[in-house]
């Protein structure tokens, strides 16, 4: 009997001793399911689907010593893809205080085209860890790249975006000093709040945010005159059941933009969301097209896009400053491109920024895309669509993408630049013919551009033309 008790003792500490157990992955293992916060200790945390990396399976606790920056990304992330040979450079100037982790709870078969397809996926030597829900437990967010910064000693210093993914900002986690970052921690929303931000501002959590709410009512009333059927900045009401209202962005926490709202009472679909910078809010209201340039008469507005050479900071400011939300509800609407949406959009914009815009013929700089030889070599070998930037960051890969979606993404941009040039296609291809093409060069080096484009019988050229410019100036 002694001799029993004796075995049974023994089993019960074998199975006590660290190491002797058999590997768990559950939850009460990787301790706390709460989200982290800044300043937080990072839990026992295990990776089990490990690539690019040593070992297949590994704990997040094996990079104490080192910086570690989480970035989480996902298959359909063309931003994410993009910044990925800016982290593993990253990564190889800091090669012995600093390691990158690509992060995300897709699993590796979901990325089997970009590992097959993607020149900068299929080369990169960052480590990456799948099928992870773990970490996105605990680093909830509903945009990426989204990024998490941890120091040597296991504690979470930042959770921001890529931009703020720099030389300076490795050096002050390696020495622990403060991050020059701006530190996005969502909200805790739940995906009812994610849908219908009313309920959120309606308990006082973003009415800071809120620039303009209006309530709007009948069919028979809105199709005679909107200016009497809306009250003007009336309280937020969450039993409205129309509306307008128009918000800070507020893409830092994640709310869907370009969908439906949803009444979380009913289910009804009661209206639409968009998320937009203000010149595009404008371009929508007065139904102008992206080929026309947007000029504002005012010459220290924040609404233009950042140049090439923005930094991070700038981005950032560009990006609070001149992103919106806007939601409109009303009885029979159907889109928020029709005539009527356009016009409470409009009166919406008006009132807030204080603005109101008319086409103008103005002499403008451009750039003005031409076919100058056989143009045989402008096609598509097929597979999946892929339009991302090249490794070194300062060129395009275009596979299987439509012509003019390809080029206008690529160069129309500079519209809507403060001293960017308009973009003229006058080539005279279908645009919807699919194209396979490679630029190694920035897009306003327009003599390495044009070195790119000879092989496929293209060119651009500088000019000066006559154009219909959209005008936004002080409403009088």
């Amino acid at each position: 009997m002694k001799q029993l008790k004796f075995f049974i003792l023994a089993a019960v500490l074998l199975i006590s001793l660290p190491g002797t157990a058999q590997k768990n992955t559950s939850d009460d293992v990787q301790q706390s399911s709460k989200r982290l916060k800044v300043g937080d200790t990072i839990p026992l945390i295990f990776l089990n689907q490990m690539y690019n990396y040593h070992k297949k399976e590994a704990r997040l606790s094996d990079f104490k010593g080192k910086g570690l920056i989480l970035d989480f990304w996902n298959h359909g992330c063309g931003g994410c893809i993009a910044g990925m040979p800016k982290m593993e450079g990253l990564r190889n100037e800091f090669k012995n205080d600093l390691e990158v982790l690509m992060v995300t709870w897709q699993s590796i078969e979901n990325f089997s085209h970009l590992f097959k397809n993607s020149v900068i996926v299929k080369s990169s030597k960052l480590p990456m860890e799948f099928s992870n829900h773990k970490l996105n437990e605990l680093f909830p967010h509903r945009g990426e790249p989204y990024q998490v910064w941890i120091d040597k000693f296991g504690i979470v210093r930042g959770m921001t975006t890529d931009e703020f993914a720099t030389s300076e900002n490795v050096k002050n986690l390696i020495a622990g000093n403060p991050l020059n970052i701006v530190n996005k921690e969502p909200l805790e929303l739940s995906n009812e709040e994610a849908y219908y931000p009313r309920l959120l501002i309606n308990n006082g959590e973003l009415s800071k945010y809120v620039l303009s709410f209006s309530k709007i009512f009948n069919q028979s009333q809105l199709e005679n005159d909107i200016d009497t059927i809306r009250t003007q900045n009336s309280l937020i009401d969450l039993e409205a059941p129309y509306y307008s209202m128009l918000m800070r962005s507020l893409y830092h926490l994640g709310l869907k933009t370009f969908s439906d709202i949803v009444n979380p009472l009913t289910g009804e679909i009661i209206g639409k969301r968009i998320g937009l910078d203000l010149l595009s809010l404008y371009r929508l209201a007065y139904n102008i097209d992206y080929d026309i340039k947007v000029i504002i008469d005012d010459q220290h507005t924040p609404y233009y896009q950042p140049n090439n050479n923005a930094s991070a900071m700038e981005i950032e400011r560009y990006y609070r400053n001149a992103h919106f939300l806007y939601e409109l509800s009303y009885p029979g609407m159907a889109s928020i491109y029709d005539l009527k949406s356009r016009n409470i959009l409009k009166e919406d914009l008006e009132k807030v920024f204080k603005m109101e815009g008319e086409l103008e013929l103005r002499e403008l700089k451009c750039i003005v895309l031409y076919r100058t030889e056989d143009y045989s070599n402008l096609s598509t070998k097929g597979g999946p669509e892929l339009y991302e930037n090249t490794k070194s960051n300062r060129g395009l890969i275009i596979s299987n993408f439509p012509f003019k979606a390809a080029l206008s993404k690529y160069l129309t941009s500079l519209n809507d630049q403060k001293e960017g040039p308009v973009f003229i296609d006058e080539t005279g291809i279908d645009g919807s013919k699919k194209v396979d093409m490679i630029f190694h060069c920035v897009k306003n080096d327009y003599q390495l551009l044009n070195f790119e484009l000879k092989k496929y019988g293209l060119k651009v050229s500088e000019e000066k033309r006559l154009l219909p410019v959209f005008v936004l100036r002080e409403k009088k």
